[in-house]
């Protein structure tokens, strides 16, 4: 049986999207680092990371039709690596 460390020090081998809020009003406006790629780029080899614009922390119910049109190119784009 593996432990949970075991995993931790092996980075996901597979394309990896994810999406950073590019407004937070917490931030005081526009975000200029995508702290999700950060994040993610230490767990994985593979990051694409886009900075949604006109966003926050609901990124998908508040730019529905961007995550699509991304998650489109995403996919067809990864079919062919």
């Amino acid at each position: 049986m593996h432990s949970r460390d075991n995993y931790s020090k092996t980075k996901l081998t597979m394309l990896v999207l994810t999406f950073g809020a590019g407004y937070i009003p917490a931030f005081r406006g526009d975000v200029t680092i995508n702290y999700a790629l950060y994040g993610m780029q230490k767990l994985a080899q593979n990051v694409t990371g886009i900075k949604v614009p006109l966003s926050g922390h609901w990124i998908p119910e508040e730019r529905s039709d961007f995550v699509v049109d991304q998650l489109f190119k995403f996919f067809r784009n990864s079919t062919t690596k």
